[in-house]
């Protein structure tokens, strides 16, 4: 459910895609969903129109910034310059105390050990995993975008 965290062929190892594009059929999103490119990474060129695509189910209302697109005047990956365009979300899902990410795989399997979320990087969680129960857990949150300041905005999508 997490984010997945593979050795993609044509990048190596990179993290794919959120939550929320594992969500996209749902949220009536149909085209969106099937034109992503699951061999390759999210931020990969052959997913640029997915990324940069905004559904406003994943807006507030209360919160105008989230609309706003971020364009790299840089490439990114194989994406070129002034081409990588990113969209924000005002939801998350639990991860945890913390997130880890390492370029290592079996050091992100070791750190895994130590996740207490249900969205962390790869992983799996079961609803039977779930000891306190559901109505206890946070699965997704809320978080207002445009209250965060400076380069903080730019990168938490």
């Amino acid at each position: 459910m997490g984010t997945p965290y593979y050795p993609f062929q044509n990048i190596g190892l990179f993290p794919g895609h959120s939550i929320f594009v594992s969500l996209l059929a749902d949220l009536d999103q149909h085209a969106l969903f099937n034109g992503i490119n699951f061999y390759t990474s999210i931020y990969s060129y052959s997913n640029n129109t997915a990324q940069s695509s905004g559904p406003d189910v994943l807006w507030c209302p209360s919160d105008a910034t989230c609309s706003q697109t971020l364009i790299y005047d840089t490439a990114y990956l194989d994406i070129p310059p002034g081409q990588f365009r990113i969209r924000y979300t005002n939801y998350a899902a639990c991860a945890g105390t913390w997130y880890h990410f390492s370029n290592d795989l079996k050091e992100t399997q070791r750190l895994s050990t130590q996740d207490n979320g249900i969205a962390f990087v790869n992983s799996a969680i079961t609803i039977a995993d779930i000891k306190d129960g559901t109505s206890s857990t946070f699965l997704l949150g809320e978080r207002p975008h445009g209250r965060l300041a400076g380069q903080s905005r730019l990168i938490h999508h």
